[in-house]
């Protein structure tokens, strides 16, 4: 898609998850510790994502972007 980029999230059994960007920076938190391959993001996604690193517990995600985006978070 032309100017979006999409983040598609899939876990095994139901995890609330938010999100909020600031300063170029995208936070995503999760409501228990996932398994998410935060090094294949920037990879798949250069024109948005510089760099990606999870928490050290496995219930967040911090992603340096490459511009200030706007986030939107849908539960599908």
């Amino acid at each position: 898609m032309n100017r979006y980029g999409r983040i598609a999230l899939e876990f095994d059994k139901a995890n609330k998850v938010s999100a909020r960007a600031a300063n170029g920076v995208l936070v995503i938190t999760f409501a228990s510790p996932t398994a998410i391959k935060a090094e294949r993001l920037p990879a798949e996604m250069p024109s948005y994502v510089a760099t990606a690193r999870r928490d050290p517990d496995r219930t967040g995600l911090r992603l340096a972007l490459t511009d200030n985006y706007r986030v939107n978070v849908l539960e599908a």
